[in-house]
């Protein structure tokens, strides 16, 4: 399992401090509007900002804590408070896009727990993401974010948790990672198309045609589980009747996200009966296919998995050493 590294800005009191390799340089907040914090940065980096004194948690929200890209766009981020209560880690939902540069922006309307606010409106500090590395041209391989077409929004589970949200914050980080090793890596959805007219069978054929026209050498498509009992939770992995290539893949994800993520282990699956009117994706598509089933949105245990940033990453690394595995990296 590999760490995910967690980058450290020090906020104390009314003074920025910035821990750089030399040793920690303290400046006033005044001086450190604007200043790089960060480049060549993973897309998936986490910012942990640190405060002298505990945070009042009702200040800790997206009014008061911002990311932006160069043009000013809001780019959706989650935040937590630390253990300690004192401090707070940014993460980004989507990972952030390779080769731009992004504005970490706290404002004087997040307090202390006795009240106390920066001296100044905003605090703003840059960070550049490093460039997209370069495909090697061998493999290509599509991820397909399950379901968040038009009317195909997937299921609902516990506090609302949308299964949609969860294969689109998944897929997108597996493909980083992917790319990150020079795969060519095929999205058929890099966002919320919910409010894009079309039908569900016209979602599924889309997502078909995406990876048919690349001439995929892998397809993976990624879900989360749904059952009318809580009881019901694990991971499972489906693969298509017959194909070698295709049992392989779904083995080698399964075991990674079991071995990695610690998930119940429901095992690979193939049902000739459930193929006949399901899993259109993996019927109709060239490549070798896999759908991944992460955990049930309906189970406590795996909901809350399913919730945390943390964990999309883990799943997110999961799949993408299982893809990588059946290449041969």
């Amino acid at each position: 399992m590999k760490n995910i590294k967690i980058y450290m800005v020090l906020l104390v009191g009314f003074v920025l401090m910035f821990a750089a390799l030399a040793g920690i340089n303290i400046v006033q907040a005044s001086d450190f509007d604007g200043k790089l914090i960060g480049k060549d940065v993973e897309p998936t980096k986490s910012w942990n900002v640190k405060f002298s004194m505990k945070v009042d948690t009702s200040t800790v929200n997206n009014s008061n804590i911002v990311v932006t890209d160069s043009e000013g766009n809001i780019v959706p981020v989650s935040l937590q408070v630390g253990g300690d209560g004192s401090s707070v880690i940014v993460s980004p939902e989507a990972p952030y896009t390779y080769g731009k540069t992004y504005n970490l922006i706290i404002k004087s309307g997040l307090k202390s727990i006795n009240g106390r606010s920066l001296k100044k409106d905003d605090v703003k500090m840059q960070f550049i993401i490093k460039a997209k590395p370069a495909s090697n041209g061998k493999y290509t391989v599509t991820i397909d974010p399950g379901h968040g077409m038009g009317q195909d929004i997937g299921a609902t589970g516990i506090n609302g948790l949308q299964e949609d949200d969860i294969t689109l914050a998944v897929g997108l980080k597996t493909g980083k990672i992917l790319e990150s090793k020079g795969v060519n890596v095929v999205y058929t959805r890099t966002t919320d198309m919910r409010s894009t007219p079309m039908s569900v069978a016209d979602s599924l054929q889309k997502r078909c045609d995406i990876s048919n026209n690349a001439n995929a050498d892998y397809f993976v498509c990624i879900h989360a589980n749904y059952f009318n009992e809580s009881g019901a939770n694990g991971t499972e992995t489906y693969f298509y009747p017959g194909s070698t290539k295709g049992q392989r893949l779904a083995s080698n994800i399964q075991n990674s996200i079991i071995r990695e993520v610690g998930m119940y282990d429901r095992g690979i699956k193939y049902d000739t009966e459930l193929y006949k009117s399901g899993l259109y994706v993996i019927r109709n598509t060239n490549a070798p296919a896999v759908l991944v089933e992460l955990g049930f949105v309906t189970n406590p245990g795996d909901a809350a998995k399913l919730n945390s940033d943390a964990y999309r990453q883990k799943f997110a690394q999961a799949i993408a050493d299982g893809i990588l595995q059946t290449l041969g990296y």
